[in-house]
């Protein structure tokens, strides 16, 4: 037990040493099995703009970052997976795109897509064939998200209902 505490508190010491100076977010990549208040103090110390769905008892989360804007996190059912590969975990993909809106609605007239606009006046849409991942558009926001998710209709489900998907805070 009280290693199990040095174990985390050494984890805890490390993720936040790496991301005390500057901007070096990078630098964690998805390395780290967070809790859901590691993963909050990270996105509020550095001011980051993150979308999930929210916390699911007993998972971890990791973070990782693309291109200028884009962050994703990746769902760890019991902590499990960090090192895994292929598309077996829930991902929600912040992306920042000008226009997101009307680029997300746009999409969803083409031909093979579904395209709509949810509850909450975001525009969404997916492609027929890949229904495990649902692309939407924060009205009034150049932000765009991806939600991933391997158990189909899980992710048009989260893109559905009010609220599901929002800022980490």
């Amino acid at each position: 037990m009280i290693i199990g505490v040095i174990v985390l508190g050494y984890l805890a010491f490390i993720v936040n040493s790496h991301l005390s100076s500057g901007n070096d977010t990078k630098k964690i990549q998805g390395k780290y099995a967070m809790s859901e208040s590691e993963l909050r103090n990270i996105i509020k110390s550095k001011k980051l703009t993150v979308y999930w769905a929210g916390p699911t008892v007993g998972d971890k989360y990791s973070l990782n970052f693309g291109a200028a804007g884009q962050a994703y996190v990746r769902y760890l059912p019991g902590g499990q997976g960090l090192t895994a590969t292929g598309s077996t975990f829930r991902i929600i993909a912040t992306y920042k795109l000008k226009s997101a809106f009307s680029i997300t609605k746009t999409a969803g007239t083409q031909t093979g897509n579904v395209g709509f606009t949810n509850v909450d006046g975001n525009s969404v849409f997916y492609v027929k064939s890949r229904p495990t991942n649902v692309y939407m558009g924060i009205k009034g926001k150049d932000i765009q998200l991806e939600i991933f998710d391997p158990a189909i209709d899980q992710a048009l489900a989260l893109a559905l209902f009010h609220g599901q998907i929002q800022p980490i805070s």
